[in-house]
């Protein structure tokens, strides 16, 4: 079994001998690092924020915040698109 430092230094190895071939994409690998995480985060507010909307919104019949959870839906799908587009 190999030990988890030994691992990782194989993975910066692996690393170094690809960044001559990544160097010349250096801008689209520094945008892929900042919108991955980005989506993954706009991935996982949506059943956040259908939670919140089912039980502030639907549960005490309220509009309003049904309103806002729709609201805050359409924003979530639609940063989350123009995100992946870049």
């Amino acid at each position: 079994m190999t030990n988890p430092n030994e691992k990782l230094s194989q993975d910066f190895r692996r690393l170094r001998r690809l960044w001559p071939y990544l160097r010349s994409n250096k801008g689209l690998l520094l945008t892929a690092c900042v919108l991955i995480p980005l989506i993954s985060l706009m991935q996982m507010g949506v059943p956040f924020l259908l939670r919140w909307t089912i039980d502030h919104g639907i549960v005490p019949a309220d509009f309003r915040v049904l309103a806002w959870g729709a609201a805050g839906y359409f924003i979530l799908v639609v940063a989350e698109y123009a995100t992946r587009a870049l």
